[in-house]
């Protein structure tokens, strides 16, 4: 599947879990762990 994807978890386990469980079905996928940085992050591109 094509597209980016940002997760967002306060749980550094699940988040390192669903990235590599959604890894080969997207072509970026990007994790971060405080919500507050959410619209930073979305700047950023």
């Amino acid at each position: 599947m094509n597209g980016k994807l940002l997760i967002v978890d306060d749980h550094k386990q699940v988040l390192k879990a669903l990235i590599q469980l959604l890894e080969p079905e997207f072509e970026s996928i990007a994790g971060i762990s405080n919500p507050n940085q959410i619209i930073s992050y979305m700047n950023k591109d």
